[in-house]
């Protein structure tokens, strides 16, 4: 009789294992957190030449306040570099603007799933002002007036652009955001689940250009109330591979008309690679995360993403490999 009982008892442990775990938060107002953040980034250059790229850098996460239905979330990363104006600014022999502290208010959906950045006009009137600054102090500078001033807006509004929507802002600043919401956007088991699930395109610049992903998470272990769980998002890139595709035919399309006599020898060889090239474009891309998670605060302590890009793009191939990761810990 002990023997059965036994047995029952081990049966339901291993069958409540087994069963499907879904997260909600439980993050109380107030709640801060130092938040590190790391990047590695591999890049093939040539077939054996690797251009490899790392950076750091912290910021800090607090729970600002918390309603009926929603979060908000704030993320101040200070002293913040605008990394992507430093080319542009060592052309005119100055430095890009550093913003003491950029402060981002996201609003979070209650059970986590989701998360929406708020006043996203007011981050792109204080980069834009930032920039104008520098463009007004380099005028100066030099003793130039409006023509001067006019031509560096120009140079500068293809950088600027991106700061003109929320979505794009959204996507330079979702890393931090994402690894907090980890735990919360799919259910998790020791046997792994597979599903359907609509990602952005990573070549795209706004969310409503999504592709189909197969989603798998699964729970690797779990001591008391401390989680370790995982997920991998393989992409169907075939669609967007054909665009482009259908792209390039059409762009060389035109140049091949220019060639002359459709059926010369010359023309005809040139078409046959064309199309060889336009044959071996593809782009696979798979993402790989894993997370710590503490259920019984309902804060995750650790978010690393390993990312793998490889393919072929006009005869050229693509490879890049990274990861990024986040440290959560909290201040008291």
């Amino acid at each position: 009789m002990k023997n059965l009982v036994a047995l029952f008892l081990i049966s339901c442990s291993l069958f409540s294992y087994a069963q499907e775990l879904k997260f909600v938060p439980k993050w109380k107002q107030g709640d801060k957190f130092k938040v590190l953040t790391k990047t590695k980034t591999k890049s093939l250059k040539k077939d054996t030449t690797w251009k490899v790229e790392k950076r750091s850098f912290e910021s800090e996460l607090y729970v600002k306040s918390i309603r009926s239905d929603h979060f908000l979330i704030q993320i101040t990363y200070k002293n913040f570099y605008l990394t992507m104006f430093k080319k542009a600014f060592e052309n005119i022999d100055e430095q890009p603007p550093t913003i003491s502290k950029l402060k981002l208010l996201f609003k979070v959906k209650k059970d986590g799933s989701n998360a929406s950045l708020e006043k996203w006009k007011e981050i792109r009137d204080l980069v834009n002002d930032q920039v104008k600054l520098v463009i007004q102090k380099s005028a100066s500078k030099k003793g130039e007036g409006k023509e001067y001033i006019d031509s560096l807006n120009l140079m500068f509004s293809s950088i600027t652009e991106v700061w003109n929507s929320k979505e794009s802002i959204e996507s330079m600043f979702d890393f931090e955001i994402e690894a907090f919401l980890a735990p919360f956007k799919t259910s998790f088991s020791k046997d792994t689940i597979t599903t359907k699930i609509k990602v952005m395109n990573p070549f795209a610049k706004e969310k409503k250009d999504s592709i189909e992903c197969q989603h798998l998470s699964w729970l690797s272990s779990k001591k008391g109330k401390l989680y370790d769980l995982g997920n991998t998002n393989i992409m169907d890139m075939s669609d967007y591979s054909e665009l482009i595709k259908e792209m390039m035919k059409g762009m060389f399309s035109g140049f091949l008309k220019m060639a002359g006599d459709s059926t010369s020898e010359k023309y005809l060889k040139g078409k046959q690679k064309l199309d060889d090239m336009l044959d071996k474009i593809k782009f696979d891309i798979k993402e790989v995360n894993n997370f710590n998670y503490n259920a019984k605060t309902g804060y995750i302590l650790f978010y690393k993403k390993t990312s793998s890009n490889e393919g072929s793009m006009m005869g050229k191939p693509i490879k890049t490999e990274g990861w990024r990761e986040v440290i959560f810990t909290k201040r008291l």
